[in-house]
């Protein structure tokens, strides 16, 4: 199954190098763009300068979520056994 390789694949790379991954929320991303970086920012102890958060404000209000509609991913489209990756992830 590609997701349990993923899964892997990822967990082996964040183990050998777990102070150059750091996980970002996908809804944290899209629900608030720029706390989202500010706190992946603080996180890797680095400043944001003063005009990335001007570009990434001005880039979050030109480019908002749901402009061109919204679309809904599921497992269950792509023939994904929901509790079959929830077990995985669990583990």
């Amino acid at each position: 199954m590609l997701f349990a390789t993923e899964i892997d694949r990822n967990r082996t790379a964040r183990q050998a190098s777990s102070t150059r991954i750091h996980d970002v929320d996908y809804r944290d991303l899209t629900d608030d763009p720029i706390r989202a970086i500010s706190t992946l920012y603080d996180s890797l102890r680095m400043p944001v300068a003063p005009a990335f958060r001007t570009a990434l404000t001005a880039y979050a209000r030109s480019y908002p979520m749901g402009r061109h509609g919204t679309h809904r991913y599921s497992l269950n489209d792509g023939h994904i056994d929901v509790d079959q990756v929830e077990r995985r992830l669990a583990s």
